[in-house]
Parts: C-alpha cells; sequence; structure tokens
C-alpha cells in the first residue's frame, strides 16, 4: 500500500515516509502503538482485545482491496492453462481449499514453524539480489 501525496513537500523522505499513510495500513499504526502504550485504548478494557480488534480491521481492510478469492480463482485459471499437472489438482497446488482439509491455524502454523527451527532449519535471511554487470543505458 503506497503512501498517498500529500502534505508539505517530503522529497527528502524516502518513499515509505513521504505523504499520507494509506488508510489499509492505519490498524497497523495503531496496533504498534497499542504495543507501546503511545495510545489510549478508548473503549477496549485492555491491550489484548484491541489488538485482536485491530488484525480484524486490518484483514478486512486488505480484503476489500485485493478481493483474495477472486484473485486466487484467477490465478488458479492461469496455473492451470500452464501446465497439465495443475489441470488435474483442484487445489492448485494448495492455492484453492479442496473443501475437505482444514488449515492449521494460527497454533497449528506456531508449532510446525518451532519444529522446523528445532531441526535445525533456522530460516535465514534471504541472499540479497546480485548486482547487475552493466546499468541500462550506459556504456
Amino acid at each position: 500500500m503506497p503512501n498517498e501525496e500529500g502534505g508539505p513537500s517530503q522529497s527528502y523522505l524516502p518513499p515509505a515516509y513521504a505523504g499520507l499513510r494509506h488508510q489499509a495500513l492505519d490498524a497497523l499504526v495503531a496496533a504498534e502503538r497499542i504495543l507501546g502504550c503511545k495510545i489510549d485504548l478508548c473503549a477496549f478494557p485492555d491491550e489484548k482485545l484491541a489488538l485482536i480488534a485491530m488484525r480484524r480491521e486490518f484483514v478486512s481492510a486488505i480484503q476489500a482491496i485485493i478481493a483474495p478469492r477472486i484473485l486466487n480463482r484467477r490465478f488458479a485459471d492461469l496455473l492451470c492453462s500452464l501446465g497439465r499437472t495443475r489441470r488435474n489438482d483442484p487445489t492448485v497446488g494448495g492455492l484453492l481449499s479442496d473443501g475437505q482439509q482444514i488449515p492449521p491455524g494460527a497454533n497449528g502454523i506456531l508449532k510446525i514453524a518451532s519444529a522446523r527451527y528445532e531441526a535445525g532449519q533456522k530460516y535465514p535471511p534471504p541472499a540479497p539480489p546480485p548486482l547487475p554487470t552493466a546499468w541500462p543505458g550506459i556504456s
């Protein structure tokens, strides 16, 4: 979600900090402020309930923007059109639900990640992209 243009000129700032924050990200900023005790909780009795509400607000805003079910279906159609192996897989490699298998959920994925971590799969940081050997337009 890119920042919107507006406000005083902030061309000296990196793009992530110039302009007006996209409204879909407001819930993330509110969650950060809740965790840092820098915001009034309004009607929420505690931080936990406020954070749960901010997560729901964020997910709802993002889903309204990207329409994931429509995108998944279109992406699945594209994948199926590109390869025969995908045509016989109703989940298209796990992109779509098969209607039978229940996802592991937050606790389940935490346990899976924990087991990977214990097994030595330490999630190394991604390698930086290779530097270009020549810059486009410069000879």
